[in-house]
């Protein structure tokens, strides 16, 4: 305390404008005070929002002059702050000491005794506040408004010539006087305003004076030429004779006069020009050494800038390696826990707080999932490994889906959802559906979390520039202006008790601004703390040409387990990932057989007729991969589907290259892993009727048709029945899964009227349209007539 009270006394005596000095700590709380004249205790004062505490605190380095402000504890006067930081041994922020300078005092000792009327001097700071002005007025700390017309500069006149020697004066914009401004390095501006009619008045007076000095040098020239050519002719060109022969690379020629120089000047000259020439050819040769020197370093540097572009080049591979290998370490227990878990709460008799306690760790086991699926995604953006599909999308369709999707979520917090289209939105637009998907599932998934009242409207239109526009506008949390300069940062959230409560990576944002931008659009955000933001997504709009053909129907997924048969190998060197796919598959009929590596796999293919493998790709003994090489090199056929937590491009391509038929990643889509055994199976056993020989006789075979075609035409009715309930109870993925069902069968038994109504219904339901009561109609028209034919 001793210490900093005289810091203050010698700073007052030392600066006589300062009128007041303080000593502040880390946190802007106040240690010390003085006022010059007297000592004041000043008692519980923070200036930590003051700016010349913030600025040093974030760099506390040099000085900084604060705009000007009104005082806190010596009254209401207009003052303005110097600051400088105060370090510790270690050079940490410790505080600041800070000095001020009262506002009126510094404009009365700064004016001059006297001044021309036509002269105008105004120093503003930052927030245009005048400091200081010429002459002296009482409007200082009042706005200024620099932008008026007579602050601001207009035409220029004065162009250089041999009258004047400036390149240019620039005139304010009512051309009244001539105006120019210098800013300080604190940002503060000073405005010169000379009034033009007593600058012209001068530049007149010496124009005038300049021509008569210049008539009179003229004669004076004239009347002395004869003189000075008797005295300077001949030494004068045998001087430039020894110029035009210096060369630096050689010895030059001195300047060596038969007899001196008659003039003591023309004398001088040429011992300067022998002494010039010495120094030149010294310079030469230190330049030489010179060049020889900079070419070794540069050869030096660019080794070692090579090295460091090999080091950099190596970690970026360490860091691609380890962020795969994080993705297959974390991704292969969570295989084993969300899937265990799913199994549990759909088939286990759970209490009440069993429930609960078991939907928490499927929970935060789908968070954990999240956030390695966006630390990757970050990672292969700032890379530019994002690979970019252009294909046709039906967007109305997906801004319908997506709505649908996360009604539930909107629903549990009891929030609105709406959706509004534009008509003259088009059906279709060519971009990647995948990368839109996600942009906009995050848009919308932050909206109903970050909204506990109100709701989220979801609007898209077709800009006048024709440029798709889509805004997720809410009635959450909002933002203030600092937090909306940080929102699109990796890791970036509003701030900590955010992330406490709404949970979250602060990288979602992050991905779907670098989305945006690969997509060649923009994301922007407005919002108001408190009422809630508004995300817009525009995107360029090129709508496929007729030639493109536009995208088949999604398949319907479904995680009911399908009826199949024949026998599946698993082959994973985790026992528990092994165990959940039994658990998976048994339901469906099929015999699944084990196995620990690749080895174990081939010694199980010699053994057993398997129909499907799903094969881990990273396993010891003998990893997926090769297993995969080794059986397709035995002309093994049967689909092998890789079961994989590697999830890099660069490694779905290398398991494809060595001849898997699909990729399903880990943890398990158990409606994914149905549909693609399904589909795969189906396959291989169309593939394996079509190559078996024929057997039976025509009769039997027509015979064997007949009456699987009376059996299926037998349960129609009951089908559509069920087809009837499903859509009362607006289960529209069944009602799906079941007429997709029917036109397939239908298709397959010859009922082509039955196939193709009920291929209408299924179009009907996909784009949400209600299905129409004609069309069910005339579905069971057409299935009465079948059964009384």
């Amino acid at each position: 305390m001793q210490q900093d009270t005289e810091l203050l006394q010698h700073l007052l005596w030392l600066q006589p404008h300062f009128i007041s000095a303080g000593v502040m700590d880390a946190s802007g709380d106040l240690i010390d005070y003085r006022l010059r004249g007297e000592q004041r205790q000043l008692t519980g004062l923070n200036v930590a929002d003051r700016d010349y505490f913030k600025q040093l605190q974030l760099k506390p380095v040099g000085t900084f002059v604060s705009d000007v402000f009104r005082g806190r504890g010596i009254g209401e006067h207009l003052l303005f702050a110097v600051s400088a930081p105060l370090l510790n041994e270690q050079q940490e922020f410790k505080g600041i000491v800070q000095a001020s300078v009262l506002l009126s005092s510094i404009v009365e000792q700064l004016q001059p005794d006297s001044i021309s009327g036509s002269i105008r001097a105004v120093l503003v700071d930052n927030k245009d506040q005048q400091v200081w002005s010429v002459p002296v007025s009482d409007s200082y700390g009042q706005w200024l408004d620099t932008s008026a017309a007579q602050y601001q500069p207009g035409e220029s006149v004065f162009h250089r010539s041999w009258l004047t020697p400036v390149d240019e004066v620039p005139l304010n914009q009512l051309g009244s006087a001539i105006i120019r401004h210098y800013q300080t390095d604190e940002g503060w501006l000073m405005i010169l305003h000379y009034q033009l009619e007593t600058s012209l008045l001068i530049y007149n007076g010496l124009t005038l004076l300049l021509i008569g000095l210049a008539v009179l040098a003229l004669w004076l020239l004239n009347h002395s030429a004869y003189r000075f050519a008797r005295f300077f002719t001949r030494p004068l060109q045998q001087l430039i004779v020894s110029m035009k022969q210096f060369e630096l690379q050689s010895q030059a020629p001195f300047c060596d006069l038969s007899q001196q120089a008659t003039a003591v000047e023309f004398q001088q000259l040429v011992d300067e020009y022998n002494a010039m020439a010495i120094r030149l050819h010294q310079a030469g040769n230190k330049l030489e050494d010179l060049n020889a020197s900079l070419e070794s370093r540069v050869h030096s540097r660019t080794e070692e800038l090579a090295a460091e572009r090999d080091r950099a080049t190596e970690l970026a591979g360490v860091k691609s390696r380890f962020l795969a290998t994080m993705s297959h370490e974390l991704r292969t227990p969570l295989t084993a826990i969300i899937g265990y878990g799913e199994q549990l709460r759909q088939h286990s008799q759970l209490t009440g707080d069993e429930l609960e306690q078991l939907t928490t760790i499927l929970r935060n086991s789908h968070y954990l999932l999240d956030l390695v699926n966006d630390i990757l995604d970050a990672a292969k953006l700032d890379e530019g490994k994002v690979p970019l599909e252009q294909k046709p999308v039906a967007i109305k369709k997906m801004l319908q889906q997506l709505c649908a999707d996360l009604q539930k979520q909107a629903d549990k917090k009891q929030l609105s959802l709406s959706l509004q289209l534009d008509d003259a939105l088009p059906e279709f637009v060519v971009t990647d559906p995948l990368r839109l998907r996600q942009i906009l599932l995050n848009l919308l998934g932050n909206a109903i979390k970050f909204t506990e009242q109100g709701g989220v409207e979801v609007q898209a239109s077709l800009s006048s520039s024709h440029r798709m526009q889509i805004t997720v506008t809410d009635t959450g949390i909002g933002m203030s202006l600092q937090q909306m300069e940080k929102v699109f940062s990796a890791f970036e959230q509003a701030d900590s008790g955010t992330s406490r409560q709404y949970g979250g990576t602060g990288l979602g944002l992050h991905i779907s601004y670098q989305l945006a931008e690969l997509l060649q659009g923009e994301l922007s955000v407005t919002s108001v703390l408190g009422r809630g933001s508004q995300f817009t997504l525009e995107l360029p709009v090129r709508e496929p040409d007729f030639a493109e053909p536009l995208p088949s129907p999604e398949p319907v997924y479904t995680d009911t387990a399908p009826q199949l048969s024949g026998q599946l190998l698993v082959v994973d060197d985790v026992a528990d990932i092994r165990r959940l796919v039994v658990g998976l598959m048994q339901p469906t009929g099929m015999t699944v057989l084990e196995a620990e590596h690749g080895q174990q796999a081939l010694e199980q293919v010699q053994t057993h007729a398997v129909d499907l493998i799903l094969m881990d790709m990273n396993m010891p003994v003998m990893d997926g991969v090769e297993a995969t090489r080794q059986l397709r090199t035995m002309g093994y056929d049967v689909p092998i589907v890789a079961l994989t937590a590697d999830v890099l491009p660069e490694d779905k391509a290398d398991f494809l290259q060595a001849g898997c038929c699909e990729v399903l990643t880990k943890p398990i889509d158990r409606a994914e892993l149905y549909q693609t055994v399904q589909r795969l199976l189906q396959a291989g056993q169309q593939r394996q009727e079509a190559s078996k020989p024929i057997a039976a006789s025509n009769a039997e075979i027509t015979d064997m048709i007949s009456q699987l075609r009376k059996q299926y035409v037998a349960q129609l009715p009951q089908q559509y029945q069920q087809l009837v309930d499903l859509l009362k109870a607006e289960e529209q993925s069944q009602a799906l899964a079941l007429l997709h069902k029917i036109k397939g069968t239908a298709g397959s038994f010859g009922l082509a009227a039955i196939a193709q109504q009920a291929a209408v219904l299924e179009q009907q339901l996909k784009t949400n349209t209600p299905a129409d009561p004609t069309a069910l109609k005339k579905l069971a028209e057409q299935i009465a007539a079948v059964q009384s034919s």
